[in-house]
């Protein structure tokens, strides 16, 4: 994946991210959703990414932590 692509998947994920805020805790997957944009941002870019994004979105406010983990999330 070449530079531009990583940024623009990243970008991505952001904007689904950001289209649920708004929604959480009145849509009912909406928690899922983000929870689950977040593990790709770990797993694709390393949970300090995920990290930012958590700020970007002020997500603590709403319920999610951050990792203190480093690195990329390898799965299970």
């Amino acid at each position: 994946m070449t530079k531009t692509e990583k940024e623009d998947r990243l970008m991505e994920l952001y904007a689904r991210i950001e289209d649920q805020v708004e929604f959480v805790d009145i849509k009912s997957y909406s928690h899922n959703i983000i929870s689950l944009n977040l593990q790709i941002i770990s797993k694709e870019f390393g949970y300090d990414e995920a990290n930012k994004a958590i700020d970007e979105f002020a997500l603590t406010l709403l319920g999610w932590k951050h990792s203190k983990k480093k690195g990329k999330n390898k799965g299970k």
